[in-house]
């Protein structure tokens, strides 16, 4: 029964995600704080390399490449313009180029043909993404009460490693979602719209197992 209680806290903010998004219309609010929140991951794992040896140098080059992936080619994200800077002073303009590409991508297609597209794919990249992570915590369960961990209670390590893998979903729905919506051409007409909605995901959320 605690691993169910885990489960259900988990299954709540999901849930809770779901219903927000199905009735609260425009998601670039939502959005913009995901790509902020990205875009400080992305730094720190790129600049956090000094603390792991002494030798290590920030990664500026893999940093200005990924972030070129996902959002184009800026100005102000170049090795050499970021270089020497803090880390949370890049973040900072990683998320302000960030959502600034992001908002010129809006305005380019327009709110019409955007917003059916950004629900579809939060929606859909939800659903897959809490169905793996659903798969990952019955193996954790199953591999916490086969493992020993000395006097350390299971259902105490059960919480604590699930809701590190719930904070790699979490993380890992951002980054597709921040992904594919900078990559996927919004339909065009009504036709291509009602197709859309027929194709969105069911609004009854994924039921745990």
């Amino acid at each position: 029964l605690e691993y169910d209680a885990v489960n259900n806290e988990q299954r709540k903010v999901v849930y809770g995600w779901r219903q927000a998004i199905l009735e609260g219309g425009d998601q670039s609010d939502r959005l913009g704080r995901w790509i902020h929140e990205f875009c400080k991951r992305l730094a720190d794992s790129h600049m956090d390399l000094v603390s792991e040896a002494e030798d290590a140098e920030p990664d500026y080059d893999g940093l200005c490449r990924r972030f070129e992936q996902l959002f184009g080619a800026h100005d102000d994200v170049t090795s050499a313009n970021i270089e020497g800077m803090a880390t949370k002073e890049i973040a900072q303009i990683l998320g302000d180029t960030a959502v600034a590409a992001y908002v010129a991508r809006r305005e380019s297609y327009g709110t019409e043909r955007m917003e059916p597209l950004e629900r579809y794919l939060l929606l859909q990249t939800i659903d897959d993404k809490w169905k793996d992570h659903l798969h990952a915590l019955d193996y954790l369960r199953t591999g916490v009460g086969m493992r020993g961990y000395g006097q350390e209670d299971p259902k105490i390590v059960y919480r604590r490693e699930s809701a590190d893998y719930f904070r790699r979903m979490i993380e890992a729905v951002q980054e597709s979602v921040i992904d594919l919506m900078m990559r996927v051409e919004p339909p065009e007409s009504e036709s291509e719209l009602a197709i859309a909605r027929r194709s969105a995901p069911d609004p009854r959320p994924v039921a745990l197992p």
